[in-house]
Order: C-alpha cells, then sequence, then structure tokens
C-alpha cells in the first residue's frame, strides 16, 4: 500500500519530468521527493510505504562464526517499516559476524560470507609474467573470499599481496 500526499492540484503527471529521490530516503518507509518539470518547476509529494518483505530472523542465539542454515534461521514477513540496514535475503554460505540474539533480523551488518580461504591456510601460489608462469606454495596471513586481495608468505619469509581466485588458489599481484 502507497500513499501520496500533495498541496498542488493538476488534473495529471505531464509527460516529460524528473522523480527526484535522495539516497538516503531510498530505505525509509515514508519521506518525500519531487518531481521536476521541464519548465523547471517542481512538484513535491510526501509518500508513506507499507510493505512487507520475507526477511530471515535468527532462531536461536547464534554465536560469532555460526553458519547459517534453515535449521539456526527461519523465514518470516517483516514490515518494511522496521528495516534500519539491508537485509540479507540468501544464507547460502554465510555466516555470522558477531553474537546474534534470538528473533533478530539477520542483515549485512551482522552477517558475512564465509571466506574460502582461512588465515594459516596453506595457497597454492602464482606469479605470472608474460608467457612464464611461476608457482609455489604460501601461507594465508589473512581471512578472504573469492577476489579479495590479501597477503601471503612464502617458507623463506618474503611476504606478497595476490588475489583470491579459488579455495586453495590465488594470483600474486
Amino acid at each position: 500500500k502507497i500513499q501520496l500526499q500533495n498541496n498542488m492540484s493538476f488534473n495529471k503527471i505531464p509527460k516529460n519530468y524528473t522523480i527526484n529521490i535522495r539516497n538516503n530516503q531510498l530505505s525509509r518507509y515514508k519521506g518525500s521527493f519531487n518531481i521536476q518539470l521541464d519548465n523547471q518547476k517542481r512538484i513535491f509529494f510526501k509518500y508513506e510505504i507499507e510493505a512487507y518483505f520475507n526477511g530471515f530472523l535468527s532462531a536461536i542465539t547464534l554465536n560469532k562464526n555460526t553458519k547459517l542454515n534453515n535449521s539456526n534461521t527461519i523465514q518470516k514477513s517483516i514490515l518494511f517499516k522496521n528495516i534500519r540496514t539491508k537485509p540479507i535475503f540468501s544464507l547460502d554460505q554465510m555466516q555470522s559476524k558477531q553474537r546474534i540474539k534470538n528473533n533478530t533480523l539477520l542483515t549485512t551488518r551482522n552477517t558475512l560470507i564465509i571466506p574460502i580461504i582461512k588465515k594459516g591456510d596453506l595457497v597454492k601460489a602464482t606469479i605470472q609474467d608474460g608467457g612464464i608462469s611461476i608457482e609455489f606454495s604460501a601461507i594465508a596471513l589473512q581471512n578472504a573470499k573469492i577476489n579479495d586481495v590479501i597477503s601471503i608468505k612464502k617458507e623463506n619469509g618474503k611476504q606478497f599481496r595476490a588475489k583470491v581466485l579459488t579455495k586453495n588458489t590465488v594470483l600474486v599481484q
């Protein structure tokens, strides 16, 4: 349900116009926006949205780094009005970033993607220069997801920055 209010009287919205909504209004259930007409006049509107979406809640208290799944979460219809940060819409490869109390909405603030490389993991590193490619083993110095750039260390102690390609493969930058 969407309600619009306007203080001006007009019969119809003109053919050519631009809608102006500030970025910080996009996550709010009520606010204002304006329509800018070709003649540079603006028509201001107030809006209020009553909408629901399917979100995930914690079914139990989750400890830090708990893998999210169907047994420790529940999917529920959530009123858009109650949203403060972006909710997650999939549990795939997600874990809790911190301790999350029971019945808490799961969002990008309290969850994160599970790293495919963990600090201390052995990785296969590749250095490429033109047509030459050199491979060596190294230790990951931090957790990472695909496409993250991390620090790695060879056995001799020399450190490199490398981009994560797969679970155990990195490309030295």
